[in-house]
């Protein structure tokens, strides 16, 4: 009787370990974030631009989180060009922008890692050139990474993303199509 009472309570012991919360359970958060620089020279323009992107989300159910991710980018142009009139002259354009968007995402996370996530956000997007001028920007990023858990509550991840966003008044309204990497970390509590 002793020896069956031992290998109940070993067996109950063995299985409540077994059944470690995950992650992505149902009811935990997800906080963490992205930064980003780059730096592009060709021959007439130069671009450099950095960013951060915050985010928390929230898991509605085991492996579907949605939450919201307020960014902000900044980028510098410099443009050389060159005027041909009677004096032909080489002068120097320096633009400066400053994005601010807020991103809803609904991310699903597989039991190996791997997670989908879509962002749809809108904001502004201010220009400065000779004045300035504040434009509506909306934007579009699904993306397609993985998550590697340091530990039970961190996680290192990269990420392919493709991004659509279109610029809006008329009758200047531009789109950008782009693809790219990106890497961050996620905390999962």
């Amino acid at each position: 009787m002793k020896i069956l009472f031992t290998a109940t309570l070993a067996a109950l012991m063995l299985s409540a370990n077994s059944q470690e919360v995950k992650p992505t359970s149902k009811g935990n958060f997800m906080l963490g974030g992205n930064a980003s620089f780059s730096y592009n020279e060709d021959n007439f323009q130069t671009t450099t631009t950095a960013g951060i992107e915050p985010r928390i989300g929230y898991f509605i159910i085991d492996n579907l989180a949605v939450g919201i991710t307020p960014s902000f980018q900044y980028t510098k142009y410099k443009k050389e060009f060159t005027i041909l009139t009677s004096n032909v002259s080489t002068r120097k354009l320096d633009v400066c922008t400053k994005e601010y968007i807020l991103s809803p995402f609904v991310r699903y996370v597989s039991n190996l890692g791997v997670f989908g996530e879509l962002q749809a956000g809108f904001g502004l997007i201010n220009y400065q050139l000779i004045e300035s001028e504040t434009r509506k920007t909306i934007k579009i990023t699904p993306s397609v990474g993985y998550s590697y858990f340091l530990n039970s509550k961190v996680a290192v991840e990269g990420a392919i993303y493709y991004n659509y966003q279109k610029y809006d008044p008329e009758p200047i309204s531009s789109t950008d199509k782009s693809y790219g990497f990106k890497v961050g970390f996620q905390v999962y509590l």
